[in-house]
């Protein structure tokens, strides 16, 4: 089984190894080593986690981050490779959702980079319309209708 909760800093560790994980080992990103020593969590309204209630394991993350009164930044959408394909990532869009429509938000942005092909094919799958390109990074929006 699964629960969804607010990070808390006793999460740390666990999901700074799962980014690791799927963006350094998975996808490459060695750049990136620095910045994911630290979660970041101070610039998030919300942070939520996935966690095996059997063992607590971290299997997925969805943060959001303020624009302004009208719009929200999704940030840190990450699923561990073995719960792909389980409902985890569905269980966080939906949360964050929630989470959007509660709070009246009109708008989600986000960006991502192409080589994250599973994002890319979960983003449009759920109504998130691609808005440019630059290099390697896809930009995508949603509007909330109410």
């Amino acid at each position: 089984m699964i629960n969804i909760v607010n990070f808390t800093r006793s999460d740390e560790e666990k999901v700074l190894d799962l980014w690791k994980k799927i963006c350094i080992d998975e996808h490459g990103f060695y750049e990136w080593e620095d910045y994911l020593n630290e979660t970041h969590h101070e610039e998030y309204i919300v942070f939520f986690v996935v966690k095996d209630s059997d063992n607590d394991n971290v299997l997925g993350t969805i943060a959001l981050s303020r624009i302004d009164d009208n719009a929200v930044e999704l940030k840190r959408l990450y699923v561990d490779p073995n719960s792909r394909g389980k409902g985890v990532a569905k269980l966080l869009i939906e949360t964050v959702m929630n989470y959007v429509k509660e709070n009246s938000y009109k708008k989600i942005i986000l960006e991502t980079y192409d080589r994250f092909e599973v994002a890319v094919a979960f983003y449009k799958k759920n109504e998130f319309k691609e808005v440019k390109r630059i290099d390697e990074k896809i930009f995508f929006e949603k509007e909330i209708n109410y």
